[in-house]
Formats: C-alpha cells, sequence, structure tokens
C-alpha cells in the first residue's frame, strides 16, 4: 500500500488526494448488509465515511440491505429479496459458493468485507487512477406528482446493463430484536427501489415511497454495466 493511503487510514481519511483526476474516471461502491447482521454497522459506517470524504470526485456509494437476515427475528425495512437476489448474481459472477454481510463490490470487478477501510481506500484509489466511465449525452429528472421520470441516452454499446436506482440519505432505526437487538442503527446510502433496462435510450418511472416527506432525503443514480458486470458509467442526482 503506497504512503499516501497509509495516512490516509491513519487520519481516518480527512484527506483527500489533491490530485487532479480526470472526469471520466469513477469508482461505484455497492455495500450488501442488513439491520439484521451484528458486523454490518462498521461498514455502515464506513461508507458514509467515504462518501463525506470523497463528495468532490466521482466516487458513488449506494447500500443493498438484504432480506436473508430478517429471520433472526427483525425484519430490516429497507431489506427486499430483489437485492439478494441481485447480491447472487455477484455471487454467480465471482464463481463464490455463498453470499454474506458486510460485502462491498467495487465497480463490478472485486468484493472484500465491507469494514475493510484499508481494501476500500486502496481500491478506490486504484478505480480513481484507471477506470474509465463513459457519459451519458442525457440524463434528467423530472418530478410529476408522487412519481419521478428519469430519461437517459448514452452512446450505443452492445450489452450494456442500465441500473437506476432510488437512495435515501439517512435513517436512524432503533433495532428491537435480532443481532442488533437493543440498538440504534444509522444507515445511510440506503437503496429503496431499483430497476434494469437493456437500452442505451430510454426512462425509468419510480413512483415515490408514501413513508418519505421530504423529497430532499432521496437522489438518483443510474448506472452501467458491460457484458463481464463491470461498472463503465454512473451519474448520481437529486431532484432539485
Amino acid at each position: 500500500m503506497n504512503r499516501k493511503l497509509i495516512w490516509l487510514y491513519i487520519l481516518g481519511f480527512s484527506l483527500v488526494s489533491n490530485a487532479q483526476i480526470p472526469e471520466n474516471r469513477g469508482v461505484l461502491l455497492e455495500l450488501f448488509t442488513s439491520q439484521g447482521c451484528s458486523s454490518c454497522p462498521p461498514a455502515d459506517k464506513l461508507l458514509e465515511e467515504i462518501k463525506e470524504n470523497y463528495k468532490d470526485q466521482k466516487v458513488f456509494t449506494i447500500s443493498y440491505h438484504v432480506d436473508y437476515w430478517n429471520r433472526l427475528g427483525w425484519k430490516d425495512p429497507f431489506s427486499k429479496e430483489v437485492f439478494s437476489d441481485y447480491q447472487r448474481g455477484y455471487a454467480s459472477q465471482f464463481n463464490s459458493r455463498s453470499i454474506y454481510t458486510p460485502q462491498l463490490v467495487v465497480n463490478g470487478k472485486e468484493h472484500f468485507t465491507g469494514s475493510d477501510r484499508l481494501k476500500a481506500l486502496d481500491a478506490i484509489e486504484h478505480y480513481l487512477d484507471s477506470s474509465e466511465f463513459i457519459e451519458f449525452k442525457h440524463w434528467e429528472l423530472e418530478l410529476k406528482e408522487d412519481t419521478v421520470q428519469l430519461d437517459y441516452t448514452f452512446e450505443d454499446i452492445p450489452g450494456v446493463e442500465v441500473i437506476s436506482v432510488i437512495v435515501k440519505n439517512s435513517t436512524t432505526t432503533k433495532v428491537l430484536r435480532g443481532e442488533n437487538g437493543n440498538r440504534t442503527l444509522t444507515n445511510s446510502n440506503i437503496v429503496l427501489d431499483q430497476q434494469v433496462k437493456l437500452n442505451n435510450k430510454g426512462s425509468f418511472v419510480f413512483k415515490l415511497p408514501e413513508t418519505i416527506e421530504d423529497t430532499n432525503d432521496l437522489s438518483f443514480l443510474t448506472y452501467l454495466k458491460n457484458k463481464e458486470g463491470a461498472v463503465i458509467g454512473a451519474k448520481q442526482s437529486k431532484l432539485n
């Protein structure tokens, strides 16, 4: 590991590289987590720290809450079976025999324990230095009563998968049962809904969750994956 990463670790990475990073470089971090998993809170916290410390760079952070921990007595209110299935897709891609939490997937190319700070920082610096994201030619959000329409266009590349998600910035939950029973957890970057398309031009229409009172707490992220499952582009924005 280089000296810069060691210092970032020692200082809680309050210092972020001032090096000029090309505009086409980017990193997507996907954390698979659960309120029912006792080893997940440190990973949730790390993801939020990364979001804050890399806010001026194209480092995108989201967390998918899986549902297979719900059997232990606490139903994670953000968990969905489709998110667990999405994680299983990564298991197949990485030739893994099982799925686990907390798992951090970086640019769809590698994975490791989500609370591993050094690996996360190393991966971020690596992909900011080497990855090339394609740009969206058009990407626009429009609020229509209780729905949000997202229109997008990018260059026509065969086999690209377009994934769009609604992301909730942060929430605090008092967990009553399960491995985190009697703990108050703060989760951030929470995926509330996911849609997938295979066209380089189109629209996503999301119905706003009834539990959301302030749309300023939401953002919308669209990312692109090639035939090998690697992330090759991403864009995120709030409604206003």
